[in-house]
């Protein structure tokens, strides 16, 4: 009986911390997003550096996992982009997908791989910003 007591008392306490997190993440704005992917782009450019392939890992799956803006601001972004709302997810895509590769090749400790798919990550970065950039600061201004 105290057995079971337990298992019930942790799952109340996981559900607790799965509620916990999702409020955490209520009002992401896009800047706050871009704010924490640089942060996590920093970090990943630092142990790329230092061969650090456990913060490697960490800090691609930071990127790769990132926050999504709240759905108010999702919403707001596909209203504007209209037609081009593809293009710019799949540059998000790009991103997104490299990251995921980073964190598997840190996992591997293949540094070569890192670097191949840490120049597309960033080439993804810099094809998004240098495309839309200006024109989502001016959908949230």
């Amino acid at each position: 009986m105290n057995k079971c007591k337990i298992i019930s008392l942790g799952f109340v306490l996981l559900g607790g911390a799965s509620l916990a997190a999702v409020s955490e993440q209520e009002n992401v704005t896009l800047k706050g997003v871009m704010q924490g992917l640089l942060k996590s782009n920093l970090k990943l450019n630092e142990s790329i550096v230092l061969q650090n392939f456990s913060a490697i890992e960490l800090a691609a799956n930071q990127i790769g996992h990132h926050p999504k803006p709240d759905m108010k601001i999702r919403m707001q972004l596909v209203k504007n982009m209209g037609t081009e709302m593809g293009q710019f997810k799949s540059m998000d895509n790009v991103v997104h997908n490299a990251a995921l590769a980073i964190e598997a090749a840190a996992k591997s400790q293949d540094m070569e791989q890192v670097l191949v798919q840490y120049s597309t990550m960033i080439k993804g970065c810099q094809a998004c910003h240098g495309k839309y950039k200006k024109r989502v600061a001016e959908i949230f201004k």
